[in-house]
């Protein structure tokens, strides 16, 4: 049988593997946002906010794990701490080290996605004006359009 700890780990390599999941769907988000695929956008910040919605659930299922451990409020470092045997330290240890990576990485993929995208829609926001001065240049002399000639 396993011990709360033992599940607590269990959960949370789990845990880590919806921290990949995001990763890998910010990847395809940013390769979309370059590829100016914005149909295919749509879609996949629905798949993130799903992601996001599975990792809401996680955390409010680890806490009450560290609840049923007796370890409420702790941060992974305290934990590894605390924790009597070797083995579960480095487990956990491993467990922190790839939490953490994905971590920085969703937050690197973030900030590029937004700067994308802010560069994207100011590019949009530069056609517009480009056009609109264009179509004002051409109302401006509606006497150019019409061949008098005729």
């Amino acid at each position: 049988m396993k011990t709360a700890m033992q599940e607590y780990i269990t959960f949370m390599e789990n845990y880590c593997d919806i921290y990949d999941e995001l990763v890998a769907i910010w990847q395809e988000k940013q390769r979309i946002i370059l590829n100016n695929d914005l149909h295919l956008l749509e879609e996949q910040v629905k798949k993130e906010e799903v992601g996001v919605l599975k990792a809401k659930g996680l955390e409010e299922k680890r806490l009450k794990l560290q609840k049923k451990l007796g370890l409420e409020d702790k941060k992974l470092q305290e934990l590894i701490n605390e924790v009597e045997h070797r083995e579960q330290q480095e487990q956990l240890r491993a467990i922190k080290r790839r939490l953490s990576g994905s971590v920085q990485l969703l937050m690197s993929l973030n900030d590029s996605c937004k700067t994308l995208t802010e560069d994207r829609f100011a590019t949009i926001e530069r056609e517009m004006a480009r056009i609109q001065q264009k179509k004002g240049n051409s109302q401006a002399k509606p006497k150019n359009f019409i061949n008098r000639s005729i």
